[in-house]
């Protein structure tokens, strides 16, 4: 099997939140900490923020390169296409802690 050529680090991140126009989704914030192995939360909401059901990501898998967030922004919070594709506009705000310095960084 290919490996997969991504990699999607966690780099200790402990707090990630997002608003759209004030309003903070997930009404809780994904809290993972990932040196305990605590990030079911993170990981279920992969596939069930994107209706989802099977998927070839495992739990480890997950930790260790693919460790992406996923936020539903449907109108219904369904993660489904019962609704057409409506045009919005307003703010988003993505908010991020972490539990050390991050050891890279991107150029902008």
């Amino acid at each position: 099997m290919k490996k997969n050529q991504f990699n999607f680090k966690h780099y200790n991140l402990n707090h990630i939140s997002l608003s759209e126009n004030g309003i903070q989704i997930p009404t809780t914030a994904y809290t993972p900490d990932y040196a305990k192995d605590l990030y079911a939360r993170n990981y279920l909401s992969l596939f069930t923020d994107l209706a989802q059901h099977k998927t070839n990501v495992s739990y480890d898998d997950y930790k260790e390169n693919i460790c992406l967030y996923v936020f539903d922004l449907t109108q219904d919070k369904s993660a489904s296409e019962p609704f057409g594709k409506v045009t919005r506009s307003g703010d988003i705000s993505i908010h991020l802690k972490f539990d050390a310095e991050l050891p890279e960084t991107q150029p902008r």
